[in-house]
């Protein structure tokens, strides 16, 4: 069962609109939908580099980081042919942010990131996301 906390002060309409759409993946899919949520994540991603692009160059992952940082603190580093990124401070999280209580996840990070990275520096990710929850996050694509 889904259910959200009183207690917390209602998001912005911008983290609503992702954990929202977090939380019915897991309501609908239940175990499945980290999976899904990776992967509709990618395409989040895509459509926010697509603007961000728009805006301003994103050149290397500093740039990134700075495009990124309305939604959380974003730390990316290139570790054995991968990314890592350290997540703090996030405003989408369902649990932390949305105040939902759940087993499992149903984090958009991990394909928001590689859908990001793929249309910025045409680098393919694997969905094959190592996603460690908490209050700093860590995620690794590979």
């Amino acid at each position: 069962m889904i259910v959200r906390s009183s207690d917390k002060p209602a998001p912005s309409v911008e983290s609503a609109i992702i954990i929202g759409y977090s939380v019915g993946l897991k309501s609908i899919l239940g175990i499945g939908s980290q999976a899904m949520s990776n992967v509709a994540g990618k395409y989040v991603g895509k459509e926010l580099c697509l603007l961000f692009k728009s805006r301003e160059k994103l050149e290397n992952l500093k740039d990134v980081e700075r495009a990124l940082r309305i939604f959380a603190d974003i730390k990316l580093s290139e570790e054995n042919n991968g990314i890592v990124a350290e997540i703090s401070n996030c405003k989408i999280c369902p649990k932390r942010v949305g105040g939902y209580e759940f087993e499992g996840t149903a984090c958009p990070w991990g394909g928001i990131l590689a859908g990001f990275l793929e249309e910025c520096f045409g680098r393919k990710f694997s969905m094959s996301i190592n996603l460690k929850p908490g209050e700093v996050c860590v995620i690794t694509l590979r």
